[in-house]
């Protein structure tokens, strides 16, 4: 059976630079997380008309926060992803970067390098653009071993103002790189414009997704029929990293667990973990 029709079905955008540097429309993001079994490395920027934002926290058995500012950083060159503050350094264009955090006393706390084999691209409500980036190839040199890692990257730009946000969203890995699945339920806008999907990416590069209707989340789940098998994800929390992201029109809370996962499909349980993400608010 084929890949269902989706609103958000890959535009696949050939040979277009898909990792533009900061600047584009008037609220520009973007997001890692990397997996290395039972640890997790999250990294978060943000750039709006109202406010900068740059976070990353780890989790290696409990939760450490290494980076949460709301300075500017600074912009360099105008080409690709690359962006710099004294605590968080990112480069990247489509193929491979690299990032490292630093602690307050500048003290590197952990260095990534990354290739990525898969973009997807598509747009959500609000008159946003939007790539997804799963099954990234990383090594992280985290105090003083390196371990291998399977990461994802969302990047995304609005021409809209976004104004008000909730969803919830579940990404994780099985098997350590097998398979990666992302799925999302949420809501845009004052209008309350709908916004949900499932995705599978296998590591031979196969997409596989949820038809429009046909995926939702719970508190602690996730569900979706694709290509006529019922999925099931489930999430245990390890450790819970939380913020507010304010500005003088911007108040959003942030929630993101790191969690083991599994799925059940057919007669199948498959196990890895999994990054949960919970957004509520306003933003500019």
């Amino acid at each position: 059976m084929g890949t269902d029709t989706s609103k958000t079905s890959p535009k696949n955008s050939g040979s277009a630079i898909r990792q533009f540097q900061f600047g584009q429309g008037c609220h520009d993001g973007t997001q890692y997380n990397f997996f290395a079994d039972d640890k997790i490395f999250s990294v978060r920027v943000i750039d709006s008309k109202d406010l900068h934002h740059c976070s990353a926290w780890l989790f290696d058995g409990a939760i450490h926060e290494v980076v949460n500012s709301d300075q500017p950083m600074d912009v360099i060159g105008d080409t690709h992803l690359h962006l710099e503050t004294a605590q968080f350094k990112i480069a990247s264009d489509d193929e491979q970067g690299s990032m490292s955090a630093y602690s307050n006393d500048q003290e590197c706390v952990f260095e990534i390098e990354f290739k990525t084999p898969f973009t997807y691209d598509w747009g959500t409500p609000r008159g946003a653009s939007v790539i997804h980036q799963p099954l990234i190839r990383a090594t992280i040199n985290y105090k003083g071993v390196v371990y291998e890692s399977i990461g994802y990257c969302k990047r995304y730009w609005f021409y809209e103002d976004t104004d008000y946000l909730a969803w919830r969203f579940v990404e994780g890995t099985v098997d350590q790189g097998r398979y990666m699945l992302w799925t999302a339920d949420g809501n845009f806008g004052g209008d309350y414009q709908k916004y949900d999907y499932f995705k599978i990416a296998y590591a031979n590069g196969r997409l596989a997704q949820a038809g429009d209707t046909n995926s939702f989340h719970r508190d602690d789940a996730a569900y979706s029929t694709v290509e006529g098998e019922e999925y099931e994800v489930r999430i245990e929390g390890l450790g819970t990293w939380t913020t507010v992201i304010r500005g003088s029109e911007t108040q959003l809370m942030l929630r993101q667990r790191f969690c083991r996962m599994k799925v059940l499909h057919g007669d199948e349980v498959d196990e890895g973990y999994a990054i949960n993400e919970t957004g509520v608010g306003a933003i500019r």
